[in-house]
């Protein structure tokens, strides 16, 4: 039986890489949703293959990684708008954990409803 596929958001933080190598100590495949600037270098390290982009304030990108195939069967986030990275970024931290969070929301029910069609 093949392992079973867990996207984790925001993978390259500090909880989601505890996240990533906890899940690929129980055998889970690993897709590692992170943001076009994080650095991925723990996560390769921990043998991390399955890497997409994907950012909370992009909705579109949320919808791309929950539907790429072969589909993960569950979803783990641990994204934070608050963050070291958004500091350096000045990002918007209000938004990413409101308005982003309800994008991934609103991008798993989509990639459900295409699961029971």
């Amino acid at each position: 039986m093949a392992a079973r596929i867990v996207a984790v958001v925001g993978a390259s933080g500090t909880l989601g890489s505890e996240i990533v190598r906890a899940l690929l100590e129980k055998g889970a495949r690993v897709r590692a949703m992170v943001r076009a600037t994080s650095d991925r270098t723990n996560l390769e390290s921990l043998g991390v293959t399955d890497i997409v982009v994907a950012d909370l304030r992009d909705a579109t990108s949320l919808q791309r990684a929950l539907t790429a195939e072969p589909r993960a069967e569950a979803v783990i986030a641990s994204a934070a708008g608050f963050s070291a990275h958004t500091a350096r970024t000045k990002g918007d931290n209000s938004r990413t954990d409101i308005e982003g969070y309800r994008d991934l929301v609103n991008a798993a029910k989509m990639r459900a409803c295409l699961d029971s069609s």
